[in-house]
């Protein structure tokens, strides 16, 4: 969950957690508190005995746009390109607090390059997945399509209502792979500009 080097410490994922870098007087306790992926926002909270100069960073996910970082309430124009890592360098005091933003949003993941046009549909690292029991009209995706215009955040957390379809009582979900029962049907690819759901 954390990595490290002289001098540095890094946060890999964003999970709820606590970490202890160094030791006696020099050691920094970090509390991670997070709903992630449930939520975009990660909050650490920084404890030590003295004031204490490192770095501090955090992985910017491959997928992600416009994440942001915020410390002690003072947003810091911090690289944090997709792909990469943002890196904050200061002189950290007991109770810093850093609040970091990963927007996540809609996307189509293509199941591998030889098949670009069978999909998964995606928010920020979450696969989304359909029971197919609920489906009872087709669901087209074109390529390019505007996933936003198509998909309506339900919540809580990551749920969409497939926009198209009312009354509720005919509604199609979309939701997290995770939260699928055992032994219900559901599907997670769809082709698109071919009728997804029967």
């Amino acid at each position: 969950m954390y990595l490290t080097r002289p001098g540095a410490l890094y946060v890999n994922l964003f999970v709820p957690s606590q970490v202890t870098w160094g030791e006696g007087e020099d050691a920094v306790l970090v509390r991670q508190e997070t709903d992630y992926p449930e939520s975009e926002a990660i909050n650490l909270q920084l404890y030590m005995h003295d004031p204490a100069t490192f770095v501090l960073g955090f992985r910017v996910p491959a997928w992600c746009r416009g994440a942001s970082v915020v410390v002690n309430g003072e947003r810091l124009d911090a690289c944090t390109a997709a792909g990469g890592w943002a890196t904050i360098e200061r002189e950290w005091r007991s109770g810093d607090h850093v609040a970091i933003r990963i927007p996540m949003e809609l996307r189509l993941a293509p199941v591998d390059t030889q098949h670009p046009d069978r999909v998964a549909l995606m928010h920020g690292p979450v696969v989304l997945a359909m029971h197919e029991a609920c489906c009872r009209r087709p669901l087209l995706m074109e390529t390019g399509a505007d996933l936003p215009s198509r998909l309506v955040e339900m919540g809580p957390g990551p749920r969409f209502r497939v926009a198209d379809t009312r009354p509720e009582r005919h509604a199609r979900f979309l939701e997290p792979f995770y939260r699928m029962q055992e032994g219900w049907p559901y599907r997670v690819y769809f082709d698109l500009g071919e009728r997804w759901l029967y």
